[in-house]
């Protein structure tokens, strides 16, 4: 598996040809040939377009499900299946076949499925390499990757969707996908959601907070009511003195404030 989680879409349509270093085949490496190249077969050389090349329909460090097909002097020689993801390699595009699954040898052999951990076919230098993005074909195809869940996007076609750690399954931006808490903050707007909802709501908030800080300068609380709880203090039970802390003492019946050396009483009004 890939060192850091990838986003998964497991989107068919994609297209293009590609081509393999041998000696390059332990790192699971095909690299994607550029616009221009021509593979001789008109029906996908005219399909293979910059609208329907892999960067396009995927793009770039995406995890998707590829198809390869491998053609020797004209013939089909190999197919092979497999969850992968498109790279850089000295500034070539490249599809890393990450997980292997399902291939089929050639001749008169029967398709198989790889083994956990299987690097892959490795291809001759002078084939020609279809790359496509594909829909897993059965169940097993499909749950290549751990933690996955199959999903539709499009009628009768599978979809898997791998969801990374402490995410949800959701649809956004039309696709199913793993939704993480940044990105569902974004969907929502949760956070003025929230905000709007404390601004409308006429109900009692109790706080269990033993203090809020308004850490912004000059911050300054605003209320029709200020009410300091008549029923917490009195002369034996005063909280540790903190300089500009206010109380009601019950005992004396008055407001008082510490002044950083004592608690100081707050006088009564005179009347005129």
């Amino acid at each position: 598996m890939v060192k850091k989680e990838k986003q998964s879409r497991y989107l068919h349509g994609g297209l293009n040809f590609g081509f393999s270093i041998p000696r390059m085949s332990a790192t699971r490496i095909v690299f994607l040939h550029h616009k221009g190249y021509e593979s001789g077969d008109y029906r996908l050389d005219k399909y293979c377009t910059e609208e329907t090349c892999l960067e396009t329909v995927i793009g770039m460090d995406t995890r998707f499900y590829y198809q390869i097909k491998e053609y020797y002097q004209g013939i089909l020689a190999s197919w092979e299946r497999g969850v992968g993801y498109l790279e850089k390699e000295n500034e070539l595009a490249c599809l890393i076949r990450e997980t292997p699954v399902k291939y089929w040898a050639g001749g008169d052999t029967e398709p198989g499925f790889y083994r956990p951990g299987s690097k892959g076919r490795k291809y001759k230098r002078d084939s020609i390499l279809v790359v496509e993005s594909v829909s897993p074909k059965e169940f097993r195809e499909a749950t290549a990757a751990p933690y996955s869940v199959v999903a539709t996007m499009e009628p009768q076609r599978l979809t898997p969707v791998q969801l990374e750690e402490n995410t949800l399954l959701g649809r956004k931006d039309d696709i199913i996908q793993a939704i993480d808490r940044e990105e569902l903050v974004e969907m929502y707007d949760l956070e003025n959601l929230s905000i709007d909802s404390l601004t409308k709501t006429q109900k009692q908030l109790p706080l269990k907070a033993r203090r809020v800080d308004l850490i912004r300068k000059d911050s300054v609380i605003s209320a029709p009511v200020l009410r300091a709880t008549p029923d917490n203090y009195d002369e034996d039970t005063k909280p540790p003195a903190q300089q500009g802390m206010i109380i009601y003492n019950t005992e004396k019946s008055c407001l008082q404030f510490y002044n950083g050396e004592k608690w100081v009483t707050l006088k009564e009004c005179e009347e005129d």
